[in-house]
């Protein structure tokens, strides 16, 4: 229910200075306009996939994040809020880096506004990357700073065999911040990252419905989050070992 907002999310993927992508839009069960917005684009562009939902499903994003996850076909995988923009530039910078670097998991810049003023202001998790090398590879091994940062996976690009390697999808249930388990987990198995100051995303902040305004349920989310995180962070070593 973003139809306000999701034409400009979708003009800023087809207009990428990098044109060699599929877009997968997952419809969850939406009941204004936007499943309309969409399919107008997928019938004028064949890049664009639409998973469309008859159902609103549990939780937040995780489980339709999941389908879109199983249905991608590239090299790399990315993920865009419905109400946000993306950089111009954004795939042909993140791309050339995890090609450089063969980086599992390259984390890039982002920027905030709001609806009420238009002014853009400096990701809110910059003062914890102080001290964490740009362009270089790392890991949370070397570098635990990386698990402080933002888990939103809007500013990330992702080595689809990488993540099909260890089987790393969101958690889905009936709950909210499914970014948090998804960030740690990767950062746990990850043994090339790439951090980098390029702006890639621009967030848009104070949306009514956004996941980020609510607090009601967040300690028992967080709660869910790091059992979840745990156990499959458990279950990798258990495979690594056996292997």
């Amino acid at each position: 229910n973003v139809g306000p907002y999701v034409e400009a999310a979708l003009i800023s993927v087809l207009y990428q200075q990098f044109e060699d992508f599929e877009l997968i839009v997952v419809d969850d069960a939406s009941t204004d306009d936007s499943r309309q917005i969409v399919e107008m684009y997928a019938a004028m562009d064949p890049r664009i996939r639409v998973i469309a939902l008859e159902q609103n499903t549990l939780g937040g994003a995780g489980i339709p994040s999941n389908l879109g996850i199983r249905e991608a076909r590239g090299t790399y995988l990315g993920f865009l809020d419905s109400d946000d923009v993306l950089a111009r530039g954004a795939f042909a910078q993140m791309i050339d880096i995890a090609e450089r670097t063969n980086a599992d998991l390259v984390i890039g810049g982002f920027a905030t506004f709001s609806d009420e003023d238009r002014v853009m202001s400096e990701a809110y998790d910059l003062p914890r990357a102080i001290g964490i090398p740009r362009e270089k590879v790392i890991s949370a091994a070397t570098h635990p700073e990386l698990l402080a940062l933002s888990p939103v996976p809007w500013r990330k690009l992702y080595r689809l065999s990488f993540m099909d390697e260890f089987a790393i999808e969101y958690p889905e249930g009936d709950f909210f911040f499914e970014d948090n388990p998804l960030h740690w987990t990767v950062l746990a198995l990850a043994d090339r990252v790439v951090l980098t100051d390029g702006v890639v995303s621009t967030h848009r902040l104070g949306r009514d419905g956004q996941t980020m305004a609510s607090t009601e349920y967040k300690k028992g989310a967080y709660a869910n989050h790091f059992t979840s995180a745990l156990s499959a962070i458990l279950a990798t070593e258990g495979k690594r070992r056996e292997a």
